[in-house]
């Protein structure tokens, strides 16, 4: 349960804010109910989707890639792979 994980975060280390990360955020289906549930149990803390869900960051590029090849079926891994690993090479070179 969600609210075991979170409690000695909030009534112990007196946190005010839990963070989900980027993947969980993106990828786990529980992630919003989650984030329900906290909100619920604890309504002073703030629960933050993603700790790095910028556009164009690996996190975000890997979340777009997943949901391509989930839904779509024009190509395969290999090349969203290529294709991510050139947008790295010319982000780099900007």
């Amino acid at each position: 349960m969600i609210l075991k994980r979170v409690k000695p975060l909030i009534e112990f280390a007196k946190a005010d804010k839990i963070h989900f990360s980027s993947c969980m955020a993106a990828l786990c289906p529980f992630a919003k109910k989650y984030k329900q549930v906290i909100e619920e149990a604890y309504p002073n803390v703030e629960v933050v989707m993603g700790t790095d869900s910028k556009p164009g960051h690996p996190h975000e590029m890997m979340k777009n890639i997943f949901h391509r090849l989930l839904t779509e079926n024009k190509h395969g891994i290999t090349e969203e792979f290529s294709a991510v690993l050139e947008k790295a090479r010319q982000m780099r070179n900007k």
